[in-house]
């Protein structure tokens, strides 16, 4: 952990609609190219590439090349996390379109963040596999782990093998 984070840095980063746009779009995990992150916030390829380096040199974003394409990513999943966190207890931005109440429509239904599912769908699926005793919360904190039950039946029916403990179900 950082000792001295300089948290004006990274909120000046994150603060630019453009850049805003670019990180939630990367949020699903997903690498994507320059040109696919310029046509999502709606910006020239070039004001992209200006915004995108700034991202990699403020270490937000990793980027690798692959022929003539440049592929963008989210640096960690700490950023993925501190991504969501904002966007949960920011205000919603003004709907100005059908295509955009449309889009938040479906965010707010299911997406990926990352590494989980998220929305409303998340939250039922996450809700129902605790009633079902399928997962489990870890004690001190809110991370969870599958149950020997959940193992042996849901997930060996998708034909996963889970290890729990030692053992693999």
């Amino acid at each position: 952990m950082n000792t001295s984070p300089n948290i004006e840095e990274i909120a000046s980063l994150i603060g630019e609609p453009s850049r805003v746009s670019m990180l939630v779009s990367l949020m699903g995990g997903k690498a994507l190219p320059a040109s696919e992150l310029a046509r999502l916030a709606k910006i020239t390829p070039q004001t992209a590439s200006t915004h995108l380096a700034k991202l990699v040199e403020g270490g937000l974003l990793q980027s690798e090349s692959h022929g003539r394409h440049r592929y963008y990513r989210l640096a960690s999943p700490e950023v993925a996390h501190a991504m969501e966190a904002l966007l949960t207890i920011a205000n919603p931005a003004p709907v100005r379109s059908l295509h955009e109440s449309e889009q938040l429509r479906v965010l707010r239904y299911a997406r990926t963040c990352y590494d989980h599912l998220a929305g409303s769908l998340g939250a039922s699926l996450t809700n129902r596999l605790f009633e079902l005793g399928w997962i489990e919360r870890i004690p001190g904190g809110r991370a969870v782990r599958v149950t020997p039950d959940g193992a042996a039946g849901f997930l060996a029916e998708f034909g996963l093998e889970v290890k729990i403990g030692k053992e693999r179900v």
